[in-house]
């Protein structure tokens, strides 16, 4: 999107650069202010063709469907993503939150159904990066809880029904991790593209 958006922006200042150039030839008094003004404008028109560009090329692409899920089935919903970011983390909150859900389910009897582990062997969580907007839950949102860990700053939400991890973001991110296990196989999101240190 960036690069079509410079280039329509650099034909936009070529085709006023011509009309400036056919206008000296015509006119050679008038042409210092009338290069002055068009240049003046074809700054402006290729700046909003680019930020233009930029706001809406993302949305001419077609959304990925995927369908999530608590590990239980009583929570369910579906992603319709259009850039969706597959990352791993390995920072010491998403390691503490793994670690804080293992001793929930052990102090519950629950057992992992799941044969994906929060974290693996490096101690790395596979999360999936949406918009907030993308994110629909079909059924079991009264089952959703949001906690928060000492000393984080990240509100994450699991389903009450299973203890499964659902979400993490806060109010002033525009976007939500989720867990690749939520959706069974992270690989429909492409490769992953980031790994987070911290």
């Amino acid at each position: 999107a960036e690069y079509m958006g410079t280039l329509m922006a650099r034909w936009i200042a070529a085709v006023l650069a011509a009309a400036a150039a056919a206008l000296f030839v015509v006119h050679p008094s008038a042409a210092l202010v009338a290069a002055k003004m068009l240049a003046v404008l074809a700054l402006v028109l290729a700046g909003a063709v680019a930020v233009l560009y930029r706001r809406l090329a993302p949305w001419r692409d077609p959304a990925l469907r995927v369908r999530f899920n608590c590990e239980c089935g009583a929570v369910t919903g579906h992603v319709e993503a259009h850039r969706p970011t597959r990352i791993v983390c390995y920072c010491i909150d998403c390691r503490n939150y793994a670690h804080y859900v293992d001793a929930r389910r052990a102090e519950s009897g629950r057992r992992q159904m799941r044969a994906a582990p929060l974290l693996d062997e490096y101690g790395g969580s596979a999360i999936v990066q949406v918009f907030k907007s993308e994110v629909f839950v079909d059924a079991g949102a009264d089952r959703l809880q949001p906690t928060e860990l000492p000393n984080s700053k990240l509100v994450r939400v699991y389903a009450t029904c299973c203890g499964t991890p659902l979400f993490n973001t806060r109010a002033d991110m525009a976007f939500v991790g989720m867990p690749e296990a939520a959706f069974g196989d992270g690989d429909v999101f492409g490769p992953v593209t980031m790994r987070f240190f911290g």
